[in-house]
């Protein structure tokens, strides 16, 4: 509400009178007489005097209210002198009349506020406001009066105005085209052009070569070039009509006095009601939401706003004085009484200062970019323009023209700062205003192709600065983020020109790859053309390169398939030449049909591959029933859906016939294994597990989903470098089969087939039971989940219908799979690690390390620890190994943030130990050191957050890890290969290949720091543990968690080892208890209590076979438990190193069934 000019004038002495509140006069204490007087005066004289002009009064009728001193002035009255009804004088009572005069004008609350005042029993505040107006509003008094001749003054008018302004409406406009004298004539022929006749079109043309001719074109309004075939003269040609529609908006603010009085407010008064008369605004509706509805809706954009512009405060000017007997109207009862006026912004100074540093800093980081990738990528070219030759400079003329283009939009906004030179930049790509969003449509010729799309709004860095020194001027919180609104949209041009400088970039680059390996392949299918004929140069390298590095498919003998050597995550062939006789037979006449129509298909169509299903009656019961009797001794397959009714038609017999020169990549139908025997003809296999391919292709940069058609054209396209890597990297199997062969495809695997001789087969899918491949049900999953994925986002209805059907039968593979687990119990125990090789003796000894000694293993039982051989650490030794082919080999890491390979060697009947080399490069302590299976290589692990891997020969590093963020706690070597899992405290554990150094997985589910982890099932799975006392059993083709075991300890868990046989782990915490876990389950079996102390160290023994296998637990107590490793009893508990200091590691002897602790 608006408040009245009382409360403007009112305001400082109300503040001070709130401050320090006057104290009422006392009464001056009546003596007997007064100082000074002579006159005795009788006690009762006053008394008497007042009763006696009472009376007198009354009987003389006069009505006169009789004061001492005037409430208003607080002077003394003489009889007489009291104005009536009013307790004061005459000048006082008509000031106080004003007052509720202007009060009616301004409201109830002035009017409320006055009243107030006068009831108050304490006439201070009476006393303030009268005299407060007739100091700042004298009025013209008596004759002679201390007021003569002045008149009360008038109040000019505070205004706040917002103004948004907003212009829409259609602009016509055309498109043309520039054309040569055929091109017009062609064109005017058509119903674009007007349907014009040969001669009339003609006449235009010559019309307008005879304006070119006679130099009046441009008065014609003619455009044209000589920019044709051979030069020749071109006219542009009006070819459509165009509206298009434009809008512009504006908002203004404004703050100012109206009126010429004697009294004005000044600016302190107008900054000082400032935030009450921004207070509000902006509360309904802000600029960016009027802007648009004014544009489309005019002046009634805000009929449903009422107020929306805001709370203005104005002081009014005064109007014609009321009657002077007029009384204010007392306020209305039970009125709500309005908020206090809002305060003002008192962290104005912090807000300001704050955002000026951040927009400084912001800005400066901005710019140092920017001129490092200017002068990065200016560089980058000269080295681009050197390596290219003219021809291939020729081709990519215009990638180059738009790269330079961009690199000189950078030179000037951020190197030059040259508003000028910009702005003539600017106008080189078109002639519309900075203002018009709108781009011209027609082609534009090479070079004049904007660098961005908000080109015409850039600005040098420069503009950057000024704007955030607008934030000085700010004087309400919106103005500091209509300040950073500003700073964005001056940034937003900018990085726009930056990112697409980048893109630029890349696409030249990649397109000089992609030259350079076609002209490379182009000179190799050349040569290789000379050399062995175009027919071998123009098979892909998967079935060139790719055969010959791959691994042989094991070829078993049906008698064989009932073994439980049998790998069903693995292809193999089945020699099944009798198979083939018994089933040529009973599908000869559904078999001899489908060849027909096949034949007939592959001569208009080379290079063919087609299937169809056989019904039972037409004798694919038969092939079936052959299977089941050659798979009769395996109880990891099924051929029959018998309690899944839904798959039952996609585990139909299929014939199936390949073409002479077919050399694609395929999966079976929805990724099912399946069996495919061969009834004639002669073709090569190639094959890989999908999971290997995504996780490989991930590596190479290519993004998730991918379909599994992307999935056959990636493998077949691979170079022979890529499948060299791929190789090196994941598993790729071979074969030629033949008439007679069976291969077994695992579920999801890619097959490449090269036909050499006319195929033709039967095929039929089957169900592997999860017992034969552990991982099935992962990768069922996750097949699933890519379906689904597809499915959401696939807009054909032929590719819908395909993936519903695909993700149907997925559900009930996992179904039937999940079944079968039911019906076969519990999983058999997989076969045991293949054995170490034997450790190498250096003469009679078998060398056993500890943290900076090497011991006798004699003298592992003995009272004192007499070292044989030392090495010696500039610091503490934190870890050993013993490379497990050479056992002269020792390496050791320690907190001096480095490693050192030691030769350990005999001389005069002692050992000592001599340094080969020492392994630098960590910036941390080497807390964990390893060497691989086959001694190859070594792994140091450090605090650093890196893995090295260095050749334990020459001590050369051979690859350098990263990747974690944080810490490195252990690591790990794959039993059976060169991949080295680590775990780290940043939350995650890795997986690399070590030769090639790319990471294979990320193993990313737990809440805290990876604190251990090992191998499970021989190597097939990974199990970690973790500070957030959990476990997790991981599937390392995929990546992804197989059980997640939350809360397995009460605290956290610090070592875990798995059992080399069954699949089992055991785990140790830092709540004294050690526990069993099935992996394959995910369930707690039984706990190992006896400790009193963490448990940091569990292993199992390397027992010889038919020995009883041990497991140790070693603990913070200073005990090691012995346990029975099949029936988990305890064999016995060893306490040399009770009271003398925790254990931390143990290790068991190769061959023994002791421990060193």
């Amino acid at each position: 509400m608006a408040e009245s000019i009382m409360d403007s004038l009112d305001e400082g002495w109300l503040a001070q009178q709130e401050a320090s509140p006057e104290t009422p006069a006392k009464k001056r204490k009546q003596s007997d007489s007064e100082p000074g007087s002579s006159e005795k005066v009788h006690p009762n004289a006053k008394v008497r005097a007042a009763a006696k002009a009472k009376a007198k009064a009354k009987s003389q009728g006069v009505k006169r209210t009789v004061v001492k001193k005037c409430k208003g002035c607080r002077k003394k009255l003489a009889p007489g002198e009291a104005a009536p009804n009013w307790p004061g004088c005459w000048a006082c009572k008509r000031s106080l009349d004003n007052i509720c005069k202007l009060a009616k004008k301004q409201g109830p609350k002035a009017v409320e506020w006055v009243s107030e005042v006068r009831a108050d029993p304490d006439d201070t505040r009476l006393y303030n406001m009268i005299q407060s107006y007739i100091e700042k509003c004298p009025e013209s008094g008596e004759a002679g009066g201390s007021t003569m001749g002045r008149r009360r003054g008038k109040w000019c008018l505070i205004k706040y105005i917002e103004r948004v302004k907003a212009a829409s409406g259609l602009v016509r406009d055309c498109e043309g085209e520039m054309m040569w004298e055929k091109l017009w004539m062609e064109f005017s022929q058509t119903a674009r052009g007007g349907k014009l006749t040969e001669e009339a079109a003609q006449s235009q043309w010559n019309s307008w070569v005879t304006a070119v001719n006679d130099k009046t074109a441009k008065a014609s309004g003619v455009m044209f070039d000589y920019d044709g075939p051979q030069g020749k003269l071109r006219i542009w040609v009006k070819t459509a009509d165009k509206l298009i529609y434009r809008s512009s908006y504006m908002k203004e603010k404004e703050i100012y006095c109206e009126g010429e009085t004697t009294k004005k407010a000044t600016e302190e008064d107008i900054d000082k009601l400032r935030p009450e008369l921004l207070q509000n605004h902006g509360a309904n509706m802000s600029f960016d939401e009027i802007a648009p509805v004014l544009a489309q809706s005019g002046k009634d954009a805000f009929a449903s706003n009422d107020g929306f512009m805001l709370d203005i405060l104005d002081l009014q000017p005064d109007m014609q004085d009321m009657g002077e007997d007029e009384e204010p109207e007392a306020a209305a009862e039970g009125e709500k009484k309005e908020p206090d006026a809002p305060k003002v912004w008192v962290e104005r100074d912090r807000v300001v200062s704050a955002s000026l540093r951040a927009a400084k800093s912001q800005n400066a980081v901005f710019v140092t970019k920017g001129l490092e990738q200017l002068q990065k990528q200016e560089q980058a070219e000269k080295e681009i323009l050197a390596e290219m030759s003219e021809k291939q400079q020729e081709h990519m003329a215009g990638e180059l023209k738009m790269w330079r283009v961009r690199l000189e939009a950078m030179a000037i906004c951020f190197r030059d700062k040259d508003a000028e030179a910009l702005k003539r930049f600017i106008a080189r790509f078109t002639s519309v205003e900075a203002a018009d969003a709108s781009m011209p449509d027609q082609p534009v010729r090479m070079g004049a192709c904007p660098p961005c799309e908000l080109y015409a709004k850039l600005k040098t860095v420069d503009a950057l600065e000024e704007c955030a020194g607008k934030y000085q001027n700010a004087t309400a919180p919106q103005h500091v983020k209509d300040v950073s609104s500003m700073l964005n949209d001056y940034k937003a041009p900018l990085q726009q020109l930056l990112q697409g400088a980048t893109r630029a970039e890349r696409s030249i680059k990649a397109a000089r790859e992609q030259m350079k390996r076609a002209s490379a392949k182009q000179a190799a299918q050349e040569n290789k053309k000379g050399q062995t004929g175009a027919k071998s140069s123009e098979s892909p390298a998967l079935f060139d390169q790719g055969v010959a590095a791959a691994k042989q498919i094991r070829i078993l003998e049906p008698a064989e398939v009932g073994s439980a050597q049998v790998d069903f995550q693995v292809p193999f062939i089945v020699k099944a030449t009798s198979v083939v006789k018994d089933v040529s037979g009973s599908v000869a006449s559904e078999h001899d049909g489908f060849k027909a129509t096949f034949n007939i298909g592959r001569a208009s169509t080379k290079g063919m591959r087609a299937s169809k299903q056989i019904p039972e009656t037409g004798g694919g019961d038969v092939f079936v029933k052959k299977l089941q009797e050659i798979f009769k001794d395996s109880n990891k397959l099924q051929l029959q859906a018998d309690q899944c009714e839904g798959l039952k038609k996609h585990m139909m017999t299929s014939s199936f016939g390949i073409d002479v020169g077919y050399d694609k990549v395929s999966c079976e139908p929805a990724c099912m294994p399946a069996l495919r025997l061969t009834l004639e003809g002669t073709r090569t296999v190639v094959m890989t597990d999908w999971l290997q391919l995504v996780g490989f292709m991930q590596r190479q940069g290519i993004a998730a989903p991918i379909p599994p058609v992307r999935q056959a054209a990636f493998l077949r396209s691979m170079s022979p470098e890529m499948l060299k890597q791929y190789i090196e990297e994941a598993s790729l199997w071979t074969s030629t089969l033949n008439a007679g062969d069976m291969i077994y495809v695992p579920f999801g695997f890619l097959t490449g087939e090269l036909c050499t001789l006319l195929t033709f087969g039967l095929r039929v899918p089957v169900i592997v039971k999860a017992s034969a491949d552990p991982h099935l049900m992962g990768s069922i999953d996750k097949k699933l989940t890519e379906a689904e994925q597809s499915l959401a986002s696939a807009k054909e209805d032929a590719l819908k219908a395909r993936l519903t059907t695909e993700a149907s039968v997925l559900k009930e593979l996992k179904k039937a799979v999940s079944v079968a687990v039911a019906d076969a119990g519990a999983a058999p125990a997989a076969p045991a690690a293949a054995p170490a090789a034997p450790p190498t003796a250096c003469h009679d000894y078998e060398i056993l390390a500890t943290c900076g000694k090497i011991l006798s293993p004699i003298e592992v039982g003995a009272t004192t620890d007499d070292a044989l051989a030392k090495v010696v650490h500039e610091d503490s030794v934190l870890s050993v190994a013993i490379c497990p082919t050479d056992r002269s080999i020792l390496l050791t890491g320690g907190q001096d943030d480095s490693a050192v390979l030691w030769s350990i060697e005999e001389k005069d009947g002692s050992l000592r130990c001599s340094q080969r080399c020492r392994l630098q490069g960590h910036t941390d302590s080497v807390v964990e050191v390893a060497f691989s299976t086959d001694g190859a290589y070594a792994a140091t692990a450090s605090y650093d957050g890196t893995v090295r891997i260095w050749n334990s020969g020459d001590g050369s590093l051979v690859q350098h890890l990263e990747g974690p963020s944080k810490e490195i706690e252990w690591i790990l070597w794959h039993p059976k290969g060169h991949a080295i899992l680590a775990g780290s405290n940043d939350t995650m554990a890795w997986m690399w290949w070590a030769p090639s150094g790319k990471v294979m997985q990320i193993f990313a589910g737990h809440a805290a720091g990876v604190t251990c982890g090992c191998w499970g099932l021989g190597g097939k799975v990974v199990v970690t543990g973790s500070e957030d006392h959990g476990v997790i059993v991981w599937n390392p083709r995929a990546g992804t968690p197989q059980h997640h075991i939350r809360e397995v300890h009460e605290s956290s868990i610090i070592s875990i080892c798995s059992h080399p046989e069954s699949p089992i782990v055991v785990t140790g915490a830092e709540d004294a208890t050690a526990k069993i876990l099935q992996i394959e389950t995910g369930k707690v079996l039984e706990p190992l209590p006896g400790h009193i102390d963490s448990v940091e160290a569990v292993a199992f023994s390397n027992a010889p076979p038919k020995s009883t296998l041990l497991l140790a637990t070693g603990s913070m107590d200073g005990t090691v438990q012995i346990w029975d490793a099949k029936s988990m009893d305890l064999r016995c508990t060893i306490k040399d190193h009770f009271e003398k200091g925790g254990i931390v590691k143990l290790k068991w002897l190769p061959g023994s069934t002791f421990g060193n602790w």
